[in-house]
């Protein structure tokens, strides 16, 4: 069975991208992208490990309170996720293929178009395909539980916070679709999962930071 999942969706600025392929599902909540200084050495904050892991994520009501952007120097992009309580479970997985994710807790994954290789991009159970002008997009993917969420999650609650004007990506949150709320970057600075890191701070925020690719 499906919920209808309410809509809510942001206007791009001028400049991005232009789908021309399949129309996004209804239950999409877009957002902006702006940014934040940058710290010094992020690496304090890798992952922590959970010491002893439940072996399943069980329904645990929770909310997205609110979803903060940000963009740091030479174009390094930042989201946190805050949730309105601790996670169940704070593993994360890197899978090869979002259409066959087995994580016990929150996943990521990438996903490429391009002109050579048009391979569809995956976003809310639709295919987006077709982009123009023709160029390379990337997508990036964070998966989380559907059943840690209310059901239907409630999307018009959530606060974007954008830190800073002046940069837009268009960040699709929606599902639950095959048992996973999709939150999904379009055309980020990166989509290389050597650029990408995954993480909570504390069990009530998880932060992706991309870095600007060098290839």
């Amino acid at each position: 069975m499906k919920f209808a999942w309410p809509v809510a969706l942001r206007c791009l600025p001028a400049g991005a991208f232009l789908l021309v392929g399949n129309e996004p599902s209804a239950d999409l909540v877009a957002g902006a992208m702006p940014s934040r200084p940058r710290q010094s050495d992020p690496s304090p904050y890798l992952a922590p490990t959970t010491a002893n892991p439940k072996p399943k994520h069980g329904g645990s009501g929770l909310s997205i309170h609110e979803i903060e952007t940000y963009v740091g120097g030479e174009g390094a992009q930042d989201f946190v996720i805050v949730f309105d309580g601790p996670v169940p479970d704070d593993r994360i997985s890197y899978v090869e293929d979002i259409e066959n994710v087995d994580a016990p807790a929150v996943a990521y994954t990438t996903q490429e178009w391009t002109p050579q290789n048009p391979t569809p991009l995956r976003t809310c159970g639709d295919t987006h395909f077709g982009f123009n002008p023709p160029v390379i997009v990337g997508q990036v993917d964070v998966l989380m539980p559907g059943d840690w969420f209310k059901a239907p999650l409630d999307t018009d609650r959530i606060i974007w916070k954008h830190h800073t004007m002046g940069y837009a990506l268009k960040t699709p949150l929606c599902g639950p679709h095959n048992g996973y709320v999709q939150f999904a970057i379009w055309s980020s600075s990166s989509h290389d999962p050597d650029d990408l890191r995954v993480y909570f701070d504390g069990k009530t925020r998880l932060v992706v930071e991309i870095r600007p690719g060098h290839g």
